[in-house]
């Protein structure tokens, strides 16, 4: 087998599941902003019930990004991802604010590692040719 035979997702270990990480990467990260506006809700300053809607939403939006990926085998949503991660270090930049620039790098990390692969079969989901034996997938 030639070097340019083999899939997009295959090393000489197996398959590596990459789209799958970046998908795992949005609902981490996700998650991580849900509890983060959880946490900033509990809090009295008004500044902080700002923050935690901000968390909250952009916790939701990720985690619905994930599932958008996951659930369609589409890359869109690595690309929103990706444009919103460079609003958000802009942002974080422009306002000298550096609470999530290592979530953030990790997160652009996986997305962008996720673009190169193609998203696995579903395991239980056998291609079968209509004209195939009975016990082909044996």
């Amino acid at each position: 087998m030639k070097k340019s035979d083999t899939p997009s997702n295959a090393t000489e270990h197996g398959l590596v599941n990459g789209f799958g990480h970046a998908c795992n990467a949005l609902y981490f990260i996700g998650a991580v902003q849900l509890s983060m506006g959880v946490l900033f809700l509990f809090m009295p300053e008004k500044r902080a019930v700002m923050a935690s809607i901000v968390f909250l939403v952009s916790g939701m939006v990720l985690i619905g990004l994930g599932f958008w990926a996951m659930y369609s085998g589409n890359k869109k949503p690595f690309w929103i991802a990706i444009g919103l991660c460079f609003c958000n270090l802009v942002l974080m930049f422009m306002t000298g604010a550096g609470g999530g620039i290592i979530a953030t790098v990790i997160l652009l990390f996986f997305l962008l590692r996720g673009l190169r692969y193609e998203p696995l079969p579903p395991a239980g989901s056998n291609a079968l040719n209509e004209d195939a034996p009975l016990d082909s997938d044996l």
